[in-house]
């Protein structure tokens, strides 16, 4: 069982194309931030175009940031290679960020050659745990249009999704999430 209120929740994806090898979702630590930034060099030009919705850089100071989130208002998991000649490299990022009206933004990243095996989806299990043991009621997240693989796994995870065309290319993504009520006043 996965307590949501542990900093050092962990999942276990074991990956069948790397003997030997497993992916386990954790929350997101300081120590992280140069291995962060390492992922997010490595992405190709089209995984940064999606994950950044255009061209950006991703340097050190933003990897401190995104390793210290406040874990009330902010959170972050990352997906890191246990075993194999990866061992400790982080493949997988998912940042959440309270917005001005109390939903949680959602934004991810998954190192290329892992991808379309199941860690965006941990990545996200993680978050959603995350945000119904905090509370938040709602997801948002915005993409490209033609960003087919994560337009599928938040419809997904998120059966109440609505995706509305901002007509630029983009898309804004908003679901609700069934909160904890049990320890509620």
């Amino acid at each position: 069982m996965i307590d949501p209120h542990d900093r050092r929740m962990e999942i276990t994806v074991l990956d069948p194309h790397l003997p030997a090898t497993e992916v386990v979702v954790r929350t997101v630590r300081p120590a992280d931030a140069d291995a962060l930034t390492r992922l997010y060099q490595a992405l190709s030009p089209e995984s940064r175009r999606r994950r950044f919705l255009g061209t950006a850089s991703f340097g050190s100071d933003a990897a401190r940031r995104c390793c210290a989130p406040d874990h009330r208002h902010s959170e972050g998991f990352v997906a890191e290679v246990r075993g194999g000649p990866r061992d400790g490299a982080l493949v997988g990022h998912l940042e959440l960020e309270e917005t001005d009206d109390g939903a949680i933004e959602l934004a991810i990243a998954v190192a290329d050659r892992y991808q379309h095996r199941g860690i965006g989806r941990q990545l996200v299990a993680a978050g959603l745990v995350w945000a119904r043991a905090h509370h938040i009621g709602r997801i948002t997240a915005t993409a490209f249009a033609d960003n087919a693989a994560l337009l599928g796994l938040l419809r997904r995870e998120l059966p109440t999704l609505r995706v509305r065309d901002l007509m630029d290319g983009t898309v804004e993504m908003d679901g609700t999430v069934e909160v904890e009520t049990d320890d509620l006043p």
